[in-house]
């Protein structure tokens, strides 16, 4: 959406949620490498793993995220993070919460497909 459709308290509230939404994306990612060096120091996994694990965080992980928060305003930020679930509907005023709805749905909705598993249809081979 267009700056002239948020209101002046709305845009405060997107400006101040989009960061929220970055840095819980980014504790996450971060916790899922910390596991890797716990495993490390338990001598459970070998060093070259290690750094091939901080190698692809740095080369896709947090490369997609941050061009995920480059590319997206803010109001696409904010209704992304309430669908992945790193903010609650309850963070968002009602008036806010009404605007971003349809996007909101629509990012739920591509998280729905990504946790779809493939399916094969064996019958086009059939033809």
């Amino acid at each position: 959406m267009l700056k002239e459709h948020y209101t002046k308290s709305e845009r405060h509230e997107l400006m101040k949620l989009a960061p929220m939404v970055y840095d819980a994306e980014l504790h996450q990612m971060l916790e899922e490498l910390d596991a890797k060096f716990v495993s490390w120091r338990r001598g459970d996994l070998a060093g070259g793993l290690l750094h091939q694990a901080i190698h692809e965080y740095h080369q896709n992980d947090a490369r997609s995220l941050w061009s995920v928060h480059r590319i997206l305003k803010r109001d696409q930020v904010v209704a992304r993070g309430v669908a992945l679930g790193f903010i609650k509907d309850e963070q968002l005023s009602s008036g806010l919460h009404a605007k971003l709805a349809s996007s909101i749905d629509w990012y739920k909705e591509m998280k729905e497909r990504e946790d779809e598993p493939l399916e094969y249809d064996d019958e086009d081979d059939e033809e």
